[in-house]
């Protein structure tokens, strides 16, 4: 909520009181005459009384002395009703309910502001009447009776547009933004929250633009609209800056973080959050470093760092409690239970989540209710209960499109497609996973290039469980090309971006693909890392299960084969959620790792990507060929220029790397050694076969790859 209490103040303390000019009867007495020089002078003299007290109270409740200001302001009424000043009672009338508003006592706040309400129709005072309006609206708001806040909101806005009070006007727009806003109307609530823009703009009232740019930021986030949120985070911090706000620079921040969690990039979240969080303390915005608190958890879970998470959520549950945030106590509960899932402790992550479930229902929070609904379901499938996983997500999926959170959409459309999977049920799961990935494209068409990357990677689960589906269907050239379409989408859109000015970034086909083979005289081999994953509003967890292999010969045959990595999981004694083969590989780059694997180019190259975490550009880790991984590489920025990984300048282009592997493969094993550090060669070398093992070996014995083989 804005600066609600500057509008209830300007009841009774920015309108200047009327002057009371009081009538003595004239009569033959000198006495008479004397008597009501006296009453007059009296009368004037409890008025500047009252006025003091009032003053006294606005001071008061500045400094935040709410039981003062009423005392004050309580001592101002009875003044100004012994003098038959009828707008200075009203204007008491209206402090006072601010006050009590402050306290959160609205029955009594919402008492004095209608009585407030009555003088002002008694007495014509059209301005103190809309601000009563106004006021009444905020309270409904805050007691989430939204549509009663919108008319009294829209009772305040038609009488200042009557009687050409625009400053006030910018008040109701921006609160009706607001109300729309919690009504899930997010397209009324970007309509008011622009018209109240363009008025601050015209007033020159940075401090009011500032707020209203700050939850555009949030709408357009709620919306799923990443570039407009973090286009509007930005001016609001701008702002937050230029006035010297610490507060306000913190919500801006906080927005920041929140935008760049959406996307997936959480390490850049936690960097605002963790500038955020000093600045609510310095300023004893306890509500505002609660959610920090709470974010902070978020990102450091979707970093895996769960201890970390656990801490700052159990700070974040005890603030929430203090203050008496029964919202931000669900909304932790419900993060909780995600900390249970993450360490397998199911029945601990179903308790937490069926307490923040009560909550969002008490408070009638669709949105967390279906958020909630779909974290519930997560630890009913891992303890094998996939029908009562299945109706939990059909709930969540529902309230989802109620609201049309098109995000939140993905996400139960991804859930529901692999439990309708492992439930047997093909074809069903088939249909979501495909909605769930045009929801994904939409989502992304309009971020730039580097936030498309990192949002891509809390999507590609949905492709790689419809290649799974599609594989069991027997439709392996359909997953060849969902595979085509999933495979690093967004480095290679970015990459485009890079190369030509009008980059075709559209996916290939399967006759594309063949046409291409034909073309070149080519073998093509694609691969796919499939990993079995669940997605909650924590972020996703999962291991790797199998590589996917397509083989497509000049002759337009293909060839689909799978290798289990499960073994592999055994032999290396993998735990937890992530196969330890990838990290001990490549352990050096830092924790988590994200690897994809690019086409194999005519000449028979493979390009393997990696980067240590979502806010560092992508890295060219290796080259390989049918023969064996060939080259170690640093791809460092993405840009035309590759580095050696030991860190010698840039010497040749990505291109010249792709034209030249035929001469660079001669090198073997051997050339990637004189690479390598020599404390790690061994290893990497052993890494590299095991990689030449799960990439190479499974297509050697196909008769166009085994003449590639041959010629090296």
């Amino acid at each position: 909520m804005r600066q609600i209490l500057g509008s209830f103040l300007t009841l009774g303390i920015c309108l200047s009181p009327l002057n009371v000019s009081v009538v003595a009867q004239a009569t033959t007495s000198g006495i008479g005459i004397q008597g009501g020089k006296l009453l007059a002078q009296a009368q004037n003299d409890r008025k500047a009384e009252a006025d003091q007290l009032r003053d006294q109270g606005k001071q008061e409740f500045s400094n935040g002395q709410f039981q003062a200001a009423i005392q004050s302001w309580q001592e101002a009424l009875k003044a100004y009703r012994e003098i038959e000043d009828r707008m200075g009672e009203g204007n008491a009338l209206g402090n006072l309910g601010a006050a009590y508003f402050s306290l959160n006592d609205y029955p009594r706040a919402i008492k004095y502001v209608q009585q407030r309400l009555i003088i002002a129709r008694e007495i014509k005072d059209r301005k103190g009447e809309s601000q009563a309006f106004n006021i009444l609206g905020v309270i409904h708001n805050e007691l989430r009776d939204y549509r009663r806040a919108v008319e009294y909101q829209q009772e305040s806005l038609a009488i200042k547009r009557e009687i050409g009070y625009r400053k006030g006007e910018g008040t109701s727009l921006y609160n009706l933004g607001e109300a729309y806003s919690n009504l899930y109307d997010y397209p009324r609530a970007i309509e008011y929250y622009e018209q109240a823009l363009t008025l601050a703009q015209e007033f020159k009232d940075r401090s009011e633009e500032g707020d209203i740019v700050s939850n555009l930021a949030i709408v357009y986030l709620y919306i799923n609209d990443y570039p407009r949120a973090l286009e509007f985070s930005q001016q609001s911090l701008m702002i937050s800056r230029e006035l010297q706000d610490h507060n306000r620079e913190g919500v801006a921040l906080g927005n920041l973080g929140r935008v760049y969690l959406k996307i997936g990039d959480y390490s850049r979240a936690q960097d605002y959050f963790e500038q955020a969080l000093p600045l609510f303390q310095e300023t004893k915005n306890r509500e505002s470093e609660e959610r920090a608190l709470n974010h902070l958890g978020i990102a450091c879970r979707n970093l895996r760092d769960y201890l970390c998470a656990l801490d700052y959520f159990e700070q974040a549950l005890a603030l929430a409690r203090e203050l008496k945030d029964r919202s931000e106590e669900g909304h932790i509960l419900g993060n909780l239970g995600n900390i249970y899932l993450s360490l397998r402790s199911y029945q601990g992550a179903i308790e937490y989540q069926k307490q923040s479930l009560s909550i969002r229902r008490e408070l009638q929070d669709r949105a967390g209710e279906g958020a909630t609904l779909n974290n519930l379901s997560l630890p009913y499938f891992y303890q094998g209960n996939h029908q009562g996983a299945i109706e939990y997500q059909k709930q969540s999926l529902s309230i989802r499109r109620e609201l049309q959170d098109r995000a939140g959409e993905g996400a139960s459309l991804t859930n529901l497609g692999l439990f309708l999977l492992k439930s047997g049920k093909l074809a069903q799961a088939e249909k979501n996973l495909f909605d769930a990935i045009e929801i994904w494209e939409s989502l992304r068409s309009e971020l730039n290039d580097l936030n498309k990357v990192s949002i891509f990677e809390t999507q590609i689960e949905s492709y790689r469980l419809l290649q799974q589906v599609l594989i069991d269907l027997n439709k392996p050239n359909v997953a060849l090309e969902v595979a085509e379409r999933g495979r690093a989408r967004a480095f290679v859109e970015l990459l485009a971006t890079q190369l030509s000015s009008e980059p075709d970034v559209t996916p290939p086909n399967i006759q594309q693909l063949k046409k291409i083979a034909q073309e070149q005289n080519a073998t093509l081999v694609e691969y796919s890392i499939i990993v079995e994953s669940l997605k909650n509003s924590g972020g996703v967890l999962g291991k790797e299960s199998d590589i996917f292999v397509w083989i497509i010969q000049p002759t337009g045959e293909v060839t689909f084969r799978k290798v289990d990595l499960k073994p592999l999981w055994q032999q290396q004694e993998i735990s937890d959620s992530k196969s330890d083969f990838w990290q001990s590989y490549f352990g050096s780059w830092g924790y988590p790792v994200t690897i994809a694997i690019l086409t194999i180019f005519a000449g028979g190259c493979i390009l393997i990507l990696v980067r240590r975490r979502r806010s560092v550009p992508w890295s060219l880790l290796a080259v390989a060929s049918i023969v064996g991984v060939v080259g170690l590489v640093g791809y460092n920025q993405l840009s035309q220029e590759i580095a050696t990984r030991s860190g010698d300048q840039p010497e040749t282009a990505l291109a010249k790397i792709v034209l030249s592997t035929h001469e660079t493969s001669q090198k073997g094993i051997r050339g990637l050694a004189e690479i390598a550090s020599g404390k790690t060669r061994q290893r990497q070398e052993e890494r590299l076969k095991q990689l030449h093992q799960l990439l190479i070996e499974p297509i050697s014995s196909d008769e166009h790859t085994s003449d590639l083989q041959s010629r090296y």
